[in-house]
């Protein structure tokens, strides 16, 4: 079995179904990890690409995907370790874009866990660049 982070979307919508699919693809491929180990350092993060890539592709992790009508100022939000939760209306109907929203949350959700973990609080923390870096990798992946 597979243990990198997995996107589980239980929904029927078919442009998050599809992206989420896309998006396991390319969090099931060692190149994605390569890319992102290719980096000297993130901004904002103590965390090193070696150490972000290792957590996504050794975790073992589930991340359930929530489709939300409710959600009208943002794409998506990682609301926990567990779960993204995305803006039926905002998320993207371009395939290489939501798959670039899904790893980006998909990272901030892993960032949550290993906060969770060692019980760091998450207020006042800045926004780190590794997701916005980490989603333009998929993102060039899916073209």
């Amino acid at each position: 079995m597979e243990k990198h982070v997995r996107l589980v979307y239980p929904g029927t919508v078919r442009k998050a179904k599809e992206a989420v699919k896309k998006a396991n693809e390319i969090l099931g491929n060692p190149e994605f990890y390569d890319q992102i180990r290719g980096y000297r350092t993130f901004d904002t993060t103590d965390l090193s690409p070696e150490v972000i890539a290792g957590m996504m592709e050794d975790g073992d992790h589930r991340i359930t995907v929530d489709l939300s009508v409710l959600i009208l100022n943002t794409k998506a939000a990682s609301s926990s370790p567990e779960r993204i939760t995305l803006s039926y209306w905002n998320f993207s109907t371009h395939l290489p874009s939501a798959v670039n929203t899904l790893i980006h949350e998909t990272v901030n959700a892993m960032d949550r866990f290993r906060n969770q973990a060692k019980n760091k609080p998450l207020e006042n923390r800045p926004q780190p660049t590794a997701p916005w870096v980490i989603g333009a990798i998929a993102e060039i992946m899916v073209k």
